[in-house]
């Protein structure tokens, strides 16, 4: 497995959600044996963003994934990209919104949930 930067701009890649200020842009990339990706990336956020929170915020949940590695349901650390940027193992689901969540899942989810 190995994805570098460049592999970000390849056709087929996928905008899962645009960071904010401070926030990682989230993409659906593919490595280069094609399996997929997901990949947090601060390269599009401003400056003092990018030499200086990043870096710390990259390596901080780098740690707390791979503190908890082997958890059912959380990503695999796969690897870093470079200093903005890292990949995580692809795990297929449905996303739940904040907003929506109560009308997309039965009521059986939750009790299930808890």
């Amino acid at each position: 497995m190995s994805i570098v930067r460049a592999d970000l701009t390849r056709p087929g890649v996928r905008v899962l959600n645009l960071g904010g200020a401070v926030n990682p842009d989230v993409l659906l990339a593919y490595d280069r044996d094609g399996a997929p990706v997901v990949v947090k990336d601060y390269a599009a956020r401003p400056a003092w963003v990018r030499h200086g929170l990043a870096r710390w915020l990259v390596e901080r949940e780098l740690g707390l994934l791979r503190s908890v590695a082997g958890a059912p349901g959380v990503p695999r650390p796969l690897e870093r990209i470079d200093d903005l940027a890292f990949a995580l193992e692809w795990i297929d689901g449905q996303p739940l919104r904040r907003r929506t969540h109560a009308n997309a899942m039965p009521p059986s989810f939750f009790a299930a949930l808890e």
